[in-house]
């Protein structure tokens, strides 16, 4: 049985930053927010023979939103779970061993 662990990496910074005019006596209406987030996901492929893989991922995450209403922390967990067949591709039964096609 064949392994293939894989790790990635994903982080994210958004940032944004709002204002309007003034109207009459109102003071100018403004917002500024933020998020951080850093993932980190691995997943193993495993080979199960006649083009069959299975594949078992799972992601760890932690976040930080700053502004607006909302402020905090977060943690994210999330897990899959793949299975795929490689297809094969079904030669006629009148062609030679040796036949190939271009194009």
């Amino acid at each position: 049985m064949l392994c293939v662990p894989q790790r990635r990496e994903r982080a994210a910074r958004i940032v944004s930053d709002a204002a309007a005019e003034t109207a009459g006596n109102l003071a100018a209406p403004s917002s500024a927010t933020s998020r951080v987030r850093f993932v980190l996901e691995g997943s193993r492929a495993f080979d199960l023979g006649e083009g069959r893989m299975l594949t078992p991922t799972v992601e760890f995450g932690v976040r930080r939103d700053d502004g607006g209403a909302e402020i905090g922390a977060g943690v994210e967990l999330g897990e899959a779970l793949r299975f795929g067949v490689e297809a094969t591709r079904n030669r006629s039964a009148s062609a030679p061993p040796d036949h190939t096609e271009c194009g």
